[in-house]
């Protein structure tokens, strides 16, 4: 059985082979291309545009847009998991790059934190439709923060109770762009564990942050014992790197079963998930890692598009007297306690804790209550008093 999990002084041992050896061993033969020293496949012709740079120990596949390491190139020219191109380097002699890599500094965090992070959560909220309570409880913990320059939200990467890593989330509609920061922990991303390690039985892997949060807010309710973790692309190395991880924090899983791909429904997630899909069973040959990728049937690619798909308003808006560019939104926490948004020409500007209905009906009496309707205030068990500007409870509406 090939071995699953291997330590960084393998997976460094592995890289160190020599391209050029690996290459020749596998059947290709190379001439010399420009003026760099680089190596290009003669031998084969769908490989002519395949480039091996021994001045990096990497390759270059130019007309495929693919390029790594020598791992990846076994992995590419065979078409084997991980496991098995880790498995043949480690088992075979190859000489030893001379490629000496730059020392990779520990990641720091390059960005200035706002005190607040109004911008990044109305950015999840409303227009990701990710769950408000999960955004502002992953806000609170710092897992989630606003940097100062652009208002941007930055998700950070959390190891063992360090930050090691982060990508950083526009918040602009307009110009969507996501960048992991620089010296980031390779293959690994952000993750949260709902329960605790113990108890967890189940690991869902995605292609980005969003992604995992949208699963999470789609399964708010039922959700349990389960870590979620953004691979940040389809990277098997970082499905390899998760597994291990979480076998460090005390997670013990049953059978493969639990461990749920989610990445996207397409070619390139498919093509991760056959690469990953190395546990079988024996009788019936049906894989044994679970497929959760979003219903075949929705037409969506990936599970924020599906979140948003099906996504129902979970507040009441109200406007305010007299304006009409200010407005506010009242949201009703699990636990019975209430969140105040109020907004400037639809920009988050204000975020209240209501801690209980008398708090509420305080804050928003500045607000003509009147414009909501009577069915929206029955939902939280809310209605106008006989002025109209202020809330009042029924025992007998509280109780339907």
């Amino acid at each position: 059985m090939v071995k699953t999990y291997y330590t960084d002084e393998q997976i460094e041992t592995a890289q160190n082979k020599s391209i050029l050896d690996v290459a020749h061993a596998l059947g290709y033969d190379y001439k010399p291309v420009g003026q760099q020293g680089h190596m290009r496949i003669s031998n084969v012709e769908s490989l002519r545009h395949l480039e091996l740079r021994p001045e990096s120990n990497t390759f270059a596949w130019y007309n495929q847009d693919k390029k790594g390491n020598v791992i990846q190139l076994y992995r590419e020219l065979t078409g084997s998991t991980f496991p098995e191109a880790m498995a043949y380097l480690l088992e075979n002699e190859f000489s030893v790059s001379s490629y000496v890599p730059i020392e990779k500094m520990p990641y720091h965090n390059p960005y200035n934190f706002s005190e607040t992070y109004t911008k990044a959560y109305h950015y999840l909220v409303n227009e990701r439709k990710l769950d408000f309570e999960i955004i502002d409880l992953l806000c609170r913990k710092n897992y989630i923060r606003q940097e100062t320059e652009h208002d941007n939200a930055v998700v950070q990467w959390v190891k063992f109770g360090s930050i090691v890593g982060s990508n950083i989330e526009s918040t602009n509609p307009n110009s969507s762009f996501k960048i992991i920061s620089g010296n980031s922990e390779s293959n690994f991303g952000f993750n949260i564990m709902i329960g605790e390690p113990s108890q967890v039985k189940d690991i869902y892997f995605f292609e980005a942050a969003v992604d995992a949060l949208s699963y999470w807010s789609f399964n708010k309710d039922t959700i349990r014992d389960t870590m979620l973790v953004d691979l940040e692309g389809v990277k098997v190395e970082s499905f390899i790197n998760f597994q291990q991880y979480a076998q460090n924090l005390g997670v013990r899983l049953p059978d493969p079963s639990h461990l749920h791909i989610c990445v996207d429904r397409d070619k390139v997630g498919q093509d991760f998930y056959n690469k990953v899909n190395i546990y079988v069973d024996e009788a019936t040959g049906e894989s044994l890692i679970s497929d959760d990728r979003v219903p075949l049937e929705s037409g969506a690619k990936d599970w924020n598009e599906y979140l948003q798909q099906t996504y129902e308003p979970d507040y009441i808006s109200v406007d305010k007297k007299g304006s009409e560019f200010d407005s506010a939104r009242i949201r009703k926490r699990t636990n019975g306690t209430y969140l105040l948004e109020t907004y400037r020409a639809n920009n988050l500007f204000q975020m209240i804790d209501c801690n209980d209905l008398e708090q509420l009906k305080k804050a928003v009496e500045d607000y003509d209550m009147t414009r909501i309707p009577h069915n929206d205030l029955k939902k939280f068990n809310l209605i106008p008093d006989e002025k109209g500007n202020k809330l009042t409870k029924e025992d007998d509406e509280l109780e339907a």
